[in-house]
């Protein structure tokens, strides 16, 4: 994740928020679905995020977000995993495109 956002070492990424690094709607979207878990308490998993960096980059992440809680069950926050699927992504976008083209020529 440091390589995605362009910190070289993740320790300068902490203190910051999603504001600091992606455009402001997956931001903001990502905020309320961390908010989401946790005031239910449950974790969002599988997630498929297309995020699009200040810099014009686009990824596209596979993303579970969890309930992170204190030694007493109190939810104090919000942990994730996220894993890169743009080449993923790419290739599905790519084989969409040839189906369609071999639809117009059958």
């Amino acid at each position: 994740m440091a390589s995605l956002i362009g910190v070289e070492d993740p320790i300068d990424a902490v203190g910051q928020s999603d504001h600091d690094f992606f455009e402001a709607e997956h931001a903001d979207s990502a905020l309320d679905a961390e908010q989401t878990v946790m005031s239910t308490g449950q974790p969002l998993i599988g997630h498929i995020e297309h995020e699009r960096m200040p810099d014009g980059r686009e990824y596209w992440l596979l993303t579970s977000k969890m309930p992170l809680t204190s030694a007493t069950g109190e939810i104090v926050g919000t942990f994730g995993i996220s894993r890169d699927i743009t080449e993923i992504k790419d290739a599905e976008q790519q084989l969409e495109h040839a189906l369609s083209r071999n639809r117009l020529l059958a």
